[in-house]
């Protein structure tokens, strides 16, 4: 889907345009918020026929998303379906579980500030028997912000901007 403002339940997603393929490569994209990641995790998907991970997809197909702070409402849900979650929830299934047990590839959108997590999951795969990218999609955090308010301006979607520039500053 070009906009993925426009994701909702039943209508556009996770899947690729193209077909699934299995190959086993995953394609772990990071930058800041605002940054391009979803744009290039959509190229990534066509060109790949992979599974796109990401937990934004999934919060637009909860209706509490479409509420005032709907994003923060569903944070923790759309996660879950995406990635699985903690006890008691750990057996429950997620699209990423589905993945990997199909050998589909698969394209993960994140900030990965965290560089503990993103080896984390990235050795998680790595066992998996997958091929692990590591894609930075970097964009100087000015026009980040700048992105991220033109964003919050027409789509009301907001990411707070201190948070661009006080927690995943890139100087």
């Amino acid at each position: 889907m070009a906009n993925d403002e426009k994701i909702t339940l039943g209508k556009g997603g996770a899947l690729p345009n193209t077909a699934l393929k299995k190959d086993k490569q995953a394609f772990y994209v990071i930058g800041l918020p605002a940054s391009g990641k979803s744009e290039v995790a959509g190229l990534l998907s066509d060109n790949y026929g992979a599974i796109i991970l990401d937990s934004d997809y999934a919060k637009r197909k909860f209706p509490e998303y479409q509420a005032e702070c709907g994003a923060t409402i569903v944070h923790e849900e759309s996660s879950m379906v995406v990635f699985g979650g903690k006890e008691p929830y750990a057996s429950e299934d997620s699209l990423l579980k589905y993945a990997v047990q199909n050998d589909f590839n698969i394209v993960i959108p994140k900030i990965g500030d965290v560089s503990s997590k993103v080896l984390a999951l990235a050795k998680s795969l790595q066992r998996a028997k997958y091929e692990v990218h590591l894609v930075l999609v970097r964009l100087d955090r000015e026009i980040a912000v700048r992105r991220a308010f033109t964003r919050f301006s027409k789509t009301g979607r907001y990411v707070p901007l201190s948070l661009i520039f006080d927690v995943y500053a890139n100087d």
